[in-house]
């Protein structure tokens, strides 16, 4: 069984300190790219990024292994991020999402 391939590996958001939030490809960290806020020049840490990748690696592993594994079960990563995204099948919290929460009390 091949694990899936890190070129399949997504877009992620990252949120620096100076408040900035921009998103980058995960193959940037693989690739041990510069990954720097381009409001204060913040440099995210390679190490940090090398282990990110790694983690992720791992986790699509177990997804297409569970996906292979005749179990009934799958898992599904759901996206968080302060951009307007697409509705997600679950919020994480209710307060997240303050422009729905009048829906939530029905």
């Amino acid at each position: 069984m091949t694990p899936p391939s890190v070129m399949m590996f997504p877009r992620i958001t990252l949120h620096c300190t100076c408040g900035n939030e921009f998103t980058i490809n995960v193959m940037r960290f693989k690739n041990r790219e510069l990954v720097c806020c381009l409001i204060c020049g913040a440099i995210f840490p390679e190490d940090l990024g090398e282990k990110f990748v790694k983690a992720l690696q791992d986790m699509f592993t177990v997804k297409h292994e569970l996906e292979n594994h005749d179990s009934g079960f799958d898992i599904s990563f759901l996206y968080k991020s302060t951009f307007t995204q697409p509705p997600a099948p679950h919020p994480f919290e209710p307060e997240d999402f303050p422009e729905t929460e009048h829906l939530q009390q029905g």
